[in-house]
């Protein structure tokens, strides 16, 4: 006689999986704010409410995510949003509206809910658009409530139901989706909140990198609820460095120029040569032959802002600092607490790469005498799905996946001769013999 049995899944343990899934709460909330930017939305407001409090600084009770997005339809809700490990961003790379690279390809802001609190209300109003206009509940409001303390030992996952409750539309031209997450599982601190605020504000590229393209999405953090004022998210404080590099990598060839800042905020391309250690001088621009790609064609800018003001403007033909601007300390403190080089894929950022003491490139173990550490910088590495396919994110967004491709990018901890097969480590050598070319004259010059 036969039988066929099938998996069941404990829901406790589908719990903590959830839990196991984000890094902490901090991460939990940037992944929501790429949710929206997943769903179209132009405008991503997340709003902590609580209280202030003597003994604890705050006291967050509730958070709110809202957006303007194209809102999730009935259908989304029963068969993506409440079934996990969902292929559909894998099947639909591209958002539906806007066609943008989607950047939540595992799932994870529906554990991020869970990561955050027990309670979750999601009230969508979805979007009606063509091949979307005559779906169930289209022109309805939808109220999914979630309560991840009824998850407990003994349950089964699938036999919790989940309620939903659909309404009218109060306003008729509304869509987008809120979020609202209560009985937190962790306190919040107003280091935390500010963490959240710095990371909201390098989620997405710079205007600067951006240039001229497309930049519709605005991230808003609300938090004077619980007594932190408002304060604008900036993450623009490139165009007071004194030396930039850019670098790009196509096919076999690794190419970089190195410009410094003169006039106002204009840049201009270093042509002077430095000592190349043999006696001979060679251009601080140039390309190499890098035989090492495996990581894909890619874009790199570096930032380097030197020790001490005097770098700043006035030396090696730096111009000075236009008047009216950011005073030299204001420059410094905004360079100490962005420094560090990051990773965006689909112009959006890959987490923790970049964040405040996070030397994923090991320069301090790798520096060569030119001085250059992870502080000094501010960079951005620059990939897509597309021509990076093999840069891949770990399921817990935590770091990428150590694999040939990374280690062509950043270099093997486990070779110390990496450097020349590593672009990231080969460009900031090339930083490194600038900075030896300004102290070279700074001492002929002393000397003279």
């Amino acid at each position: 006689m036969k039988y066929k049995l099938y998996h069941t899944f404990d829901a406790k343990h589908a719990k903590n999986l959830g839990e196991e899934s984000v890094s902490d709460n901090v991460q939990a909330t940037i992944e929501l704010g790429k949710n929206a930017y997943d769903g179209d939305a132009t405008t991503c407001k997340i709003t902590f409410l609580g209280v202030p409090d003597k003994i604890q600084g705050i006291i967050v009770r509730k958070i709110v995510i809202e957006d303007d997005g194209i809102g999730m339809s009935f259908d989304d809700i029963a068969n993506k949003w409440l079934n996990i490990g969902t292929q559909n961003k894998i099947q639909e790379p591209l958002s539906p509206i806007k066609g943008r690279k989607v950047v939540g390809a595992k799932g994870i802001g529906h554990f991020a809910c869970q990561k955050l609190g027990n309670k979750i209300t999601i009230i969508s109003n979805p979007l009606k658009y063509p091949g979307r206009e005559h779906l169930e509940h289209i022109d309805k409001t939808m109220i999914l409530t979630q309560d991840w303390s009824d998850y407990v030992a003994g349950k089964n996952f699938s036999d919790i139901p989940n309620e939903i409750n659909i309404v009218d539309r109060k306003d008729p031209e509304s869509h987008g989706v809120t979020i609202e997450i209560s009985e937190l599982k962790q306190k919040w601190t107003i280091d935390d909140v500010k963490r959240v605020r710095l990371n909201l504000g390098l989620l997405l590229l710079p205007p600067s990198i951006l240039k001229n393209q497309e930049d519709d999405f605005t991230i808003i953090l609300d938090a004077n609820a619980v007594g932190i004022d408002d304060a604008e998210i900036t993450n623009d404080v490139m165009k007071y460095a004194p030396y930039k590099l850019h670098g790009k990598l196509r096919g076999k060839k690794l190419s970089w120029d190195i410009s410094r800042r003169i006039k106002g905020f204009e840049r201009k391309t270093i042509v002077d040569h430095y000592d190349d250690g043999k006696g001979r001088p060679a251009p601080i621009s140039g390309s190499v032959d890098f035989t090492n790609n495996k990581c894909g064609d890619l874009d790199v800018e570096i930032y380097h802002f030197p020790i001490g003001p005097k770098f700043w403007e006035r030396t090696d033909g730096l111009g000075a600092l236009p008047s009216g601007e950011l005073k030299t300390s204001a420059v410094k403190n905004a360079v100490r607490e962005y420094s560090g080089i990051k990773i965006y894929k689909d112009k959006v950022r890959i987490m923790p790469y970049g964040d405040p003491g996070d030397d994923w490139l090991r320069l301090a173990e790798h520096r060569h005498g030119g001085d250059i550490g992870n502080t000094m910088i501010l960079g951005f590495v620059l990939l897509s799905s597309d021509k990076n396919p093999e840069i891949q994110e770990t399921t817990t967004r935590q770091k990428l996946i150590a694999n040939e491709a990374y280690a062509s990018l950043a270099g093997d901890p486990n070779n110390k001769n990496m450097d020349e097969h590593s672009v990231m480590l080969t460009l900031i050598r090339k930083l490194e013999d600038n900075w030896a070319r300004v102290q070279s004259k700074k001492k002929q010059t002393k000397k003279n």
